[in-house]
């Protein structure tokens, strides 16, 4: 018994002298940002994308959840951009406020779909809307500040009219100084 009280004894001593380095979350404002798209970005973008959409109140109506094809994405940046770095949250925001499902881009899950609908001769459900995205980049230099601009652009359309029930922007501007390199 007397061996296990030193044995804990010296494993909370350990664990109190040990130092912990923070950890940073999203909602900190002390995290590192730069000139290029980060992740506070794309989480700024996906809150105010979805806010937007929910406020707009045009899912879900009658009770019933929208389904949504999340449809083209394009990344008219310099940088090589995720997709779901953006779209998963929104997805997330619109499943879990309980007025829309996104269908799957599982490729396992639209085949085993597309083979059951051909045996049981059933169709799938079909999407209510499309969701298309676009983030554009705006690059100016004035003497030796640089700023970039960053454009996220969002479109719901109805499949069955092809109107565009709501669109919204989201803009992110940073700026940087241009070093000066020597060779």
């Amino acid at each position: 018994m007397k061996k296990l009280f030193v044995s804990l004894a010296m494993v909370a001593l350990v664990a109190g002298c040990t130092t912990r380095q923070p950890y940073g979350r999203a909602d900190d404002t002390e995290l590192v940002t730069s000139a290029r798209i980060d992740i506070q970005d794309f989480e700024d973008a996906a809150m105010s994308l979805s806010e937007s959409l929910l406020d707009a109140g045009i899912l879900g109506r009658g009770g019933e959840r929208s389904l949504i094809l999340v449809s083209v994405f394009v990344n008219d940046t310099s940088m090589q951009v995720d997709r779901d770095r953006l779209l998963k949250q929104i997805r997330i925001t619109l499943n879990r406020a309980g007025v829309a499902y996104a269908m799957s881009e599982d490729p396992v899950a639209q085949q085993e779909q597309a083979v059951r609908e051909f045996v049981s001769d059933r169709e799938s459900p079909k999407p209510d809307y499309t969701l298309a995205s676009k983030i554009l980049e705006d690059r100016v230099s004035l003497g030796e500040t640089n700023q970039i601009a960053y454009f996220f652009q969002m479109t719901l359309t109805e499949i069955d009219t092809g109107i565009a029930v709501w669109e919204e922007e989201q803009r992110i501007v940073k700026q940087s100084k241009r070093t000066s390199k020597t060779w």
